[in-house]
């Protein structure tokens, strides 16, 4: 238990001080901000979210550690050490209740607590549960099924595995490996049922259905999961470097390698037939997933996009501003989380093509915060890494200390000040530069560049705006 989670119930502590909070403390109560960090990874470096399959709980894995959520307070519940320089993975059970980590030691989690429940040491990078969630298929240099209740574990004596997957009952695991061949197995004795000769390196094995689907760098098979015979071979029309399955429809999405002079998008397949089906133009997509239904698909890369893979038809666009965007759909298909790189991972409505949620605080030390006198739907805290490129003001609600909106500025951001009824916010920054921010529509309205030092204080009057700098004005 000791250094897998760190817990945020922690103690609050005042973000006027300028110390790592996860706090702020008003005269009539305690509100949480979560999180506030200063050299914590959950909300830094973010490349990619999952939700639980209840859609209650999203996982936010980012380069230190990830970050457990509640979707519908926007609330972080706990943190998981290790994240993406730690080399792991983590898997939700089908019932959304527990959760596994994996950093080599493979540990059995309360999804909603981080309470410890089970732990298997070992060097495991990957696991996934069983579909009656009893059970935990590892995959590490070898591949075991683990029985967390009783410890009891299977070792599958297959050589260099790359992927594996459990048959819809649970019967069965499938096992791809560098060996150019998929083993059936059985889950309960760990004998060997058949095996999928292939000409390359097996990278993807997934159940669909009756029919087990598999992925190379440059084919798409499709294998009766009753007699084990080869049904469909799609050959790519160049190297494949990423794909993704549908869950209960024959369809695959693929991402090509891009060739010199030539832009590709993300094409679709039809794994009955074998016929390519759409071509969807993301060009620059790095990232694709299917939602729970298969009739969507997310691309993510530079920027985000929502698909109807039925008629190829562009749902929703979302122009982020990174190079490793990523998207990834609720299971009831209504909410879409994107990650970009040192931003907070936000939460759309897709229905209404709005932002409803932006879940993750700031990345350094907090350097000033405001309240509104009258109003109290309200306060703002500034920060300053530059490092982090978190040079940013937050708007928060007072009420439920659920984040608002972050505004970027050009340099870190040293002053605030919210007006007496809440309706506008006054930003100074270290380059000497005043802006006013509408706490309604989060823009901007107004910049000011009279002074020549760091903005050191702002107060908005009802005569207007008082500002103090380093240059003596």
């Amino acid at each position: 238990m000791d250094g897998v989670f760190a817990s945020q119930r922690g103690a609050i502590l005042l973000a006027a001080l300028g110390l790592v909070a996860a706090g702020v403390c008003s005269s009539s109560r305690s509100i949480r901000i979560e999180p506030v960090y200063a050299n914590d990874g959950g909300a830094r470096g973010v490349e990619r979210s999952t939700f639980s399959p209840d859609g209650t709980l999203l996982l936010t894995d980012a380069l230190e550690a990830a970050t457990v959520w509640d979707v519908r307070t926007g609330r972080s519940l706990y943190q998981l050490l290790g994240g993406r320089y730690g080399g792991g993975g983590y898997a939700f059970s089908p019932d959304g209740i527990r959760l596994a980590a994996v950093h080599g030691t493979v540990r059995v989690i309360d999804a909603r607590t981080g309470k410890v429940e089970h732990q298997r040491d070992g060097e495991a990078f990957a696991a996934a549960f069983s579909p009656a969630g009893d059970r935990l298929l590892i995959h590490g240099e070898q591949v075991e099924i683990w029985t967390p209740a009783t410890d009891n574990a299977i070792t599958l004596p297959t050589q260099n595995p790359f992927d594996a997957a459990w048959s819809p009952d649970g019967a069965l695991v499938a096992v791809a490996s560098y060996e150019s061949v998929v083993e059936i197995w059985d889950a309960k004795t760990g004998a060997l049922v058949a095996s999928l000769p292939h000409d390359e390196t097996v990278h993807h094995v997934r159940f669909v259905g009756g029919a087990i689907v598999t992925a190379t760098s440059r084919h798409l098979r499709r294998w009766d999961a009753g007699s084990f015979r080869q049904q469909v071979e799609i050959a790519l029309p160049y190297y494949g470097i990423y794909v993704d399955f549908a869950p209960d429809r024959p369809a695959a999405a693929v991402i090509l390698l891009e060739r010199e002079g030539e832009r590709r998008g993300v094409l679709l397949y039809d794994l009955e037939t074998g016929v390519q089906t759409r071509e969807l133009d993301h060009a620059q997509a790095a990232q694709v997933q299917f939602d729970a239904s298969g009739t969507r698909l997310v691309t993510g890369g530079h920027g985000v996009k929502l698909w109807d893979t039925r008629t190829g038809e562009l749902v929703m666009t979302l122009a982020l501003t990174g190079e490793r965007d990523h998207g990834a759909p609720s299971p009831d298909g209504r909410l879409l989380a994107t990650s970009q790189w040192f931003e907070p991972t936000s939460l759309w409505d897709v229905a209404s093509r709005e932002r409803v949620g932006l879940l993750g605080g700031h990345h350094g030390a907090i350097t000033s915060l405001a309240f509104a006198r009258a109003d109290r739907r309200y306060f703002a805290t500034a920060s300053a890494r530059p490092a982090e490129r978190d040079e940013t003001a937050k708007l928060w609600d007072r009420e439920t200390g659920k984040l608002l909106a972050s505004l970027a500025h050009p340099s870190a951001v040293t002053a605030l000040a919210l007006a007496s009824d809440g309706e506008w916010l006054a930003t100074g920054d270290g380059d000497g530069a005043v802006q006013l921010w509408s706490t309604q529509t989060h823009r901007r309205t107004l910049r000011l560049t009279d002074h020549e030092g760091l903005i050191s204080a702002l107060e908005l009057t009802s005569e207007g705006l008082l500002s103090a700098s380093h240059d003596g004005t």
